[in-house]
């Protein structure tokens, strides 16, 4: 265990906890309910690290059972997140609805396929840790394309670029594609960059919290005056799919 490694995440928690009150001083909290769960849970996984860092095994099952609980949520904030930016296709075109359905069944594929390759001649131990292993790194690959995905259908659909969503997705994409290249540089080059593997992600993080901090420092009235709510769209639905054509042509 690499106590300058959780050292370093102190700082870390001390941002979420600013984080968490900001989002309930800007009454965001219900809204973002999945998002807060997140980052309430990530202050509880990080404290629970440091606690069971002192023994091998308790430090082992802290940490996968983390990693299972951190992608699941993830998964859950986008599901919540995407809904809000494409409130109005998700009722136009039903194929939208399929999108992180079929997305999660990959990753679950991936994440078995990941276990299937260490089946013979391994333990069952390493066989879950590779499920979750693989389970994770698709989460954090989809992470990293959903903000790429989101920009070619804000070309494609007539979404508002909705500030605090919009600014999430950011937020996990930037993690997700340090940490992908902390796993990349680790698989091709091994111990040449441990540093870069040890404390990236976490650095990562702190940056990602920062960013997170900043989105959420805007005022809902200020963003609202920008870009109505997706919960405020009352229009009927053929005058929406009018609209929509409207502003395709």
């Amino acid at each position: 265990m690499n106590y300058l490694n959780l050292l370093l995440r102190w700082p870390g928690l001390a941002l979420l906890l600013v984080l968490i009150a900001l989002l309930i001083r800007r009454k965001q909290h219900r809204k973002f309910s999945l998002f807060v769960a997140y980052l309430a849970f990530s202050i509880l996984a990080a404290i629970v690290r440091i606690i069971a860092s002192r023994d091998q095994l308790a430090y082992f099952v802290a940490y996968w059972s983390a990693e299972v609980i951190f992608a699941t949520l993830a998964l859950l904030v986008i599901r919540q997140v995407f809904h809000r930016v494409f409130a109005v296709e998700y009722r136009l075109f039903r194929w939208m609805r399929f999108l992180l359905p079929v997305t999660v069944v990959l990753i679950l594929g991936f994440s078995f396929y990941e276990g299937v390759q260490v089946w013979n001649g391994h333990s069952q131990i390493r066989q879950l840790i590779a499920m979750i292993n693989g389970f994770d790194i698709g989460v954090h690959a989809f992470q990293a394309a959903l903000l790429f995905l989101l920009l070619v259908l804000r070309l494609l659909f007539p979404a508002r670029w909705l500030r605090y969503e919009f600014g999430i997705l950011t937020g996990y994409a930037f993690n997700s594609i340090v940490n992908i290249c902390g796993d990349l540089l680790w698989l091709k080059y091994g111990s040449g960059y441990r540093l870069f593997y040890t404390y990236g992600p976490p650095m990562a993080f702190m940056l990602t919290t920062l960013i997170w901090l900043w989105v959420f420092s805007a005022p809902p009235e200020a963003i609202a005056k920008m870009n109505p709510s997706p919960d405020k769209l009352h229009d009927p639905p053929d005058q929406q799919h009018h609209s929509f054509v409207r502003i395709r042509q």
